[in-house]
Order: structure tokens, then sequence, then C-alpha cells
């Protein structure tokens, strides 16, 4: 395990923290390793992903971004589309995600809360309770399930993203435009 640390690193380059909260990323390969609740506001282009296992994170208004979060306590995100969401925490929280991919490779119950979401594949192996369709009995229209093979081969992409760089040929690659 990593040492915990009050710093980000940002392309390689550790920049003090002053706030817990991040106004915008875009284009980036952004390292979060704060050991305390993080909120990032605006993000777009970019790789997101944790070094370490924090308290708990808020994302909202993303695009077109990969998202690698490993989370202690709760995961809320809302206001994506476009992306991939690699998520790993005690709670799952997603609101107005669209057109994107959820693997969840750990959440407590193996219940993931999704209200206002369309187009968006998660991996199998979780229940998904949506609030705009809450009952079980028929086909939920905002979400199907991704196979197990499908979401190893995007977290092997994605796992390779830091030798490349390369957001943009991922992304494109398993987000339907």
């Amino acid at each position: 395990v990593p040492p915990i640390s009050n710093s980000l690193v940002v392309n390689d380059q550790t920049v003090p923290d002053t706030s817990k909260s991040i106004q915008k990323v875009d284009n980036q390969i952004f390292e979060i390793s704060l050991n305390e609740h993080m909120v990032v506001d605006c993000f777009s282009n970019s790789y997101l992903q944790t070094t370490n296992e924090i308290p708990s994170i808020h994302l909202k208004s993303g695009n077109r971004s990969i998202c690698k979060l490993t989370v202690q306590g709760p995961v809320f995100i809302h206001d994506v589309e476009n992306s991939i969401l690699i998520l790993s925490c005690h709670q799952a929280r997603l609101h107005n995600i669209h057109n994107s991919l959820v693997v969840m490779e750990s959440v407590q119950n193996n219940r993931i809360i999704i209200e206002n979401c369309n187009q968006i594949k998660v991996n199998s192996g979780f229940e998904i309770d949506d609030f705009n369709f809450p009952t079980k009995e028929i086909k939920n229209p905002h979400f199907e399930v991704l196979m197990r093979e499908k979401s190893n081969e995007v977290l092997a992409a994605v796992g390779r993203i830091a030798q490349t760089g390369d957001i943009e040929t991922v992304i494109n690659k398993y987000i339907e435009n």
C-alpha cells in the first residue's frame, strides 16, 4: 500500500493540495492520492485514478473520460456521459449517467443505485436498483449487462493507459457514439 499523502500527482508532478475540490480536469491523466473526501467538478477527455483507497468521492459533469476509483466509502457520480467508470467502493450511486460503461470491481451488498440513467452497460454479478424503473419483472430499458469477457477486455485496455496515455482510443473503442 503506497504511503498516504496530502498531495495530488498530475502528469508525474506533485502539486500541493489546498482544497478537497478540483474544479476542472481536461485532457489529463489525473491521479488522486488524498486521504480525504474529494469532489471533482467538470472533467473531460481525461483519465482519473485513485492511487490509494480514499474515504469518498463525488464526481460531476464529465464527458469522454475514464475513471478508475478505489474508495473506502461512497462514490456519487452524476451528469456524466460517454465515459468508462471502474469502481470499487462501499456504495455506488449513479445519477444522470448516459451512454457509458460501468465496471464494478466490488461494492457492498453487490448493489448499485442508478437514477435518470440510460444507455449504460454494467458488468454482471451486481444488483441494479433503478429509481426510475423499480420493477425487476421485465427487462430494464436503462441498462444492459456487460458480459464478463467484455468487462475483462475493458479492464485490460484501461490498464494500458498508464503506459500509452491513449484515452481517446479506449473511449472510441468501447463507447458507442
